[in-house]
């Protein structure tokens, strides 16, 4: 698809890594977090919105074949001014700990991320819009002050 939109749309599209940005949630969150990992080149801004648990192998969660078999390989191309999201409600039975977890491992690689938990917040489309309200609501697409 996106290959297709940089075709279709050449003329109103950034290819450039700083104006790139992927987001996705539940499954699609998962998914986004995974090209952000595939793809450091190609996305500076990466959203996973209550990801779910296949994502990285771990023993300890008995996650025998995760995505990335290795946490330690579980890095971003987020750096020099790009931002990285993972959030998910308290109430979100079809997530539990792994976003945290997630964002644990990516602090553990050096990876600076952002997490939110939402109060309340399920795995529905009511939470499932706030959190991506929150992640659109930072201007990553401008300079961070640190």
């Amino acid at each position: 698809m996106i290959d297709y939109i940089n075709t279709t749309y050449s003329n109103v599209v950034s290819v450039k890594k700083e104006d790139s940005a992927i987001a996705g949630i539940s499954l699609g969150g998962t998914t986004a977090l995974y090209n952000g990992y595939l793809f450091k080149e190609r996305f500076k801004f990466v959203a996973g919105i209550s990801p779910n648990y296949q994502l990285l192998t771990s023993k300890e969660r008995k996650i025998f074949n995760g995505w990335i078999a290795k946490p330690e390989d579980f890095v971003l191309g987020t750096d020099n001014g790009g931002f990285a999201f993972i959030g998910n409600g308290t109430a979100d039975t079809g997530t539990g700990s792994h976003p945290r977890y997630y964002s644990n491992v990516l602090n553990e690689n050096g990876i600076d991320n952002l997490f939110t938990l939402l109060p309340n917040g399920g795995h529905n489309w009511e939470a499932f819009r706030k959190l991506f309200y929150i992640f659109m609501s930072y201007d990553f697409f401008r300079k961070r002050v640190d």
